[in-house]
């Protein structure tokens, strides 16, 4: 059951996300809150699945998805709670209406975009933050036991987790072009993914793999500092600017 629940809540979160105009198919005040909650389901799903797949490796793979899931996951929701706060909103609709009537405030939350950025990465599995399933390690962690159509539901559910997290990026920090024709908007919500996804691949692609307490040191030292500033910035601006 774990790869078909996997799936079907990133498939989910689809449908409270701004795509190409600003208003989402399904829209309702703190849905923010249920696609954050949507895109954690598939990590835990990862967890279950490798750790009753009875294999050392999968156990291993299991466990660091969790205590992964412990670091990225605080920094990754204050980075976008922050402009949560600043829009004064937690529907994400409401957000892109909020940042094109005020386009100059998203340049406030642009180090919470590189922070949402870094730790959607780790959220994905990504590298340098591939640690669960680290080929050269643990063959393949959580999905080593995995084969056929399972594991194709799994890859599926990881693949379309990106497209949902860089769609879900682009409308919290990149709000712009959701007012014009719907074919124009598509166009720039189509750019807007392939911005994010092109950043997380160049990372991937420079940069070598962390060791867990290395990723843990980061997040928390690093990571979750900056996010709780970005709240701190954008509370201070909300209270002294937006009027």
């Amino acid at each position: 059951m774990m790869p078909v629940l996997a799936l079907t809540s990133v498939v989910t979160a689809f449908l409270y996300i701004p795509l190409w105009q600003a208003q989402a198919l399904f829209s309702f005040s703190g849905d923010i809150l249920v696609v954050l909650y949507l895109l954690t389901i598939p990590t835990l799903t990862l967890f279950l699945g490798g750790w009753y797949a009875c294999s050392v490796y999968s156990t291993i793979g299991a466990m660091r998805s969790l205590i992964q899931l412990f670091a990225y996951e605080i920094p990754l929701l204050a980075s976008v709670l922050a402009a949560a706060l600043l829009a004064d909103t937690w529907s994400i609709s409401e957000m892109t209406v909020f940042y094109n009537a005020h386009p100059w405030l998203w340049l406030v939350n642009l180090p919470g975009f590189g922070i949402a950025i870094t730790t959607l990465m780790g959220k994905l599995e990504k590298g340098p933050f591939d640690i669960p399933e680290a080929e050269t390690e643990i063959v393949a962690g959580s999905l080593t036991e995995y084969s056929g159509k399972l594991l194709g539901l799994f890859r599926m559910a990881m693949n379309t987790e990106l497209i949902v997290g860089a769609s879900l990026l682009a409308a919290v920090f990149m709000p712009f072009g959701l007012h014009v024709h719907p074919l124009l908007g598509f166009v720039l919500y189509i750019l807007k993914v392939l911005v994010v996804v092109t950043v997380i691949s160049l990372f991937r692609t420079v940069l070598a793999r962390l060791r867990i307490d290395q990723m843990i040191n980061f997040c928390w030292k690093y990571m979750a500092p900056v996010a709780f500033l970005q709240i701190l910035v954008n509370l201070l601006v909300k209270g002294i600017l937006i009027r």
